[in-house]
């Protein structure tokens, strides 16, 4: 079976349970088929991970960087809170993009490098990839935006 039919099985068996439950009878039936979907939900995680590790990768990537930004808005003289913080101010300050020697320069020298390697990559023993660098242009990693967006809220609003 095929990923989109596996979904597409999973949809159907919480569309019934969800009529079953506003019609408030057949709470059993709707009881198995919640269990089906979840057991569908289950199948198209194990072929998400056997078929594209990469996936994985990125999504365990976004989880890890979810959480640390939290740990970061708490700790604001790390070097990791310091360069995301100088991302943001250059980035709302101006309308051109920002380039890594800008940044570089906001942030100061000392470790930056080491650091700043360590938000642009994915391996395991990273600070988390918040950003995208293509040529000299350093953008936010698009599939951590949200969770930048709430720690920008959670520091700039204080």
């Amino acid at each position: 079976m095929k990923i989109d039919e596996v979904i597409s099985q999973a949809r159907g068996f919480l569309e019934a349970a969800a009529f079953q439950v506003s019609a408030g009878n057949e709470l059993p039936e709707a009881h198995r088929n919640i269990v089906k979907a979840l057991v569908s939900l289950e199948e198209m995680e194990r072929m998400l991970k056997s078929e594209n590790p990469a996936v994985n990768d990125e999504l365990q990537e976004v989880s890890k960087v979810s959480r640390r930004l939290k740990l970061w808005a708490k700790r604001p003289a790390q070097m990791n809170t310091r360069i995301l913080k100088a991302f943001l101010s250059l980035s709302s300050d101006e309308q051109r993009p920002v380039t890594e020697a800008q940044l570089k320069a906001e942030v100061g020298e000392e470790n930056f490098d080491i650091n700043f390697v360590q938000m642009k990559n994915i391996a395991e023993k990273n600070h988390g990839k918040v950003f995208e660098v293509t040529g000299d242009k350093v953008t936010i990693w698009p599939p951590v935006t949200a969770a930048v967006d709430e720690f920008r809220r959670s520091i700039f609003s204080k």
